[in-house]
């Protein structure tokens, strides 16, 4: 069986009430023998009205651990929570990055992607696998439509309530599902309290520097010849992007397309049971679901994306 330790910084909260049944539905649904054994909290509790550890393991039926190399020594794969602040998750997952065995770095990653950076960079240095994710990215609608489809998503568009530095992963992941990665720019436009934010895509021409125009890898673009190298820094064809649109009362919602099959809206509801099969493969194989430049691009694309909403009309790089 695989022993699951939960980290968190106090353990009763939405993300750490959940997950231990969903884990457990999930281990039984694809015959994994896995289970949430051991849990570590910082913070014994939230308030004066939440759970103790002692209570909330005795409810999840774990043991707690006085000490987080405890918990790394008594458990096969680590789960790092604090879902709801992701200030404090790079102080809280250094010591399971360090321990060379298979992390789940629950969402948001970081609150900077130079803070995502060191945080791959130390899982490298200690041989440690490590992903992080929503379970959005997971959604079975989302999944299929991406099977179904022969080409390349042209756009996509999603909405969602919540905030930037909360709520805005679970878009910014099913995005990057359909568009891959790529995002070059971005441009804020803020109506009320609702945000909105276009994302452009570089087309893929490269810049033949001896001949001073553009091409494809197989031939030559009518359409590009005279765009000169220096132009092609800020060149962009008007062709791939995709929106991101945020408001307080907003459902989440989820629209693609394709250059033959038009505008599909694709339903945002079944993601945890997917989501679990994912995890569970990751501390059974340690194969991580989610590569560290997809997470690092998304953290890029955040990051542009709150610079962007405090310069609207203004295009801000995403690097």
């Amino acid at each position: 069986m695989i022993k699951i330790g939960f980290v968190d910084r106090y353990l009763d909260n939405w993300h750490s009430n959940h997950y231990p049944e969903y884990l457990s539905l999930g281990a039984e649904l694809y015959g994994i023998a896995a289970k949430i054994t051991h849990a570590y909290a910082e913070r014994d509790t939230p308030d004066e009205y939440g759970m103790t550890t002692k209570a909330w393991c005795e409810q999840y039926d774990c043991i707690p651990c006085e000490t987080y190399e405890e918990l790394i020594d008594s458990v096969d794969a680590i789960m790092v929570m604090c879902a709801d602040d992701c200030l404090p998750h790079e102080e809280l997952a250094e010591k399971a990055l360090m321990s060379g065995k298979p992390v789940y770095c629950d969402k948001t990653f970081a609150p900077t992607k130079e803070a995502a950076k060191r945080m791959f960079d130390l899982a490298k240095k200690y041989n440690t696998p490590v992903f992080t994710c929503s379970a959005q990215r997971f959604c079975m609608e989302l999944l299929s439509y991406k099977r179904q489809i022969t080409e390349l998503v042209d756009y996509c568009a999603s909405t969602s309530p919540g905030d930037m530095v909360n709520y805005s992963i679970h878009q910014y992941e099913m995005l990057q599902m359909l568009m891959g990665t790529g995002a070059k720019r971005c441009q804020a436009f803020i109506s009320g309290e609702t945000v909105h934010i276009i994302y452009q895509y570089m087309e893929q021409y490269m810049v033949q520097t001896d001949k001073d125009m553009i091409q494809n890898s197989d031939q030559n673009t009518d359409q590009y010849k005279n765009t000169s190298a220096d132009q092609y820094k800020n060149f962009y064809t008007g062709g791939r992007m995709c929106t991101f649109t945020q408001g307080r009362k907003l459902p989440f919602s989820l629209f693609a397309a394709t250059k033959t099959e038009g505008v599909k809206n694709i339903e945002v509801s079944d993601y945890y049971m997917n989501f679990m099969n994912k995890l569970l493969h990751f501390f059974l194989d340690k194969r991580v679901p989610v590569t560290r430049e997809e997470t690092m691009e998304i953290m890029a694309m955040q990051q542009a994306g709150r610079k962007a909403i405090e310069n609207p009309g203004i295009w801000i790089d995403v690097n």
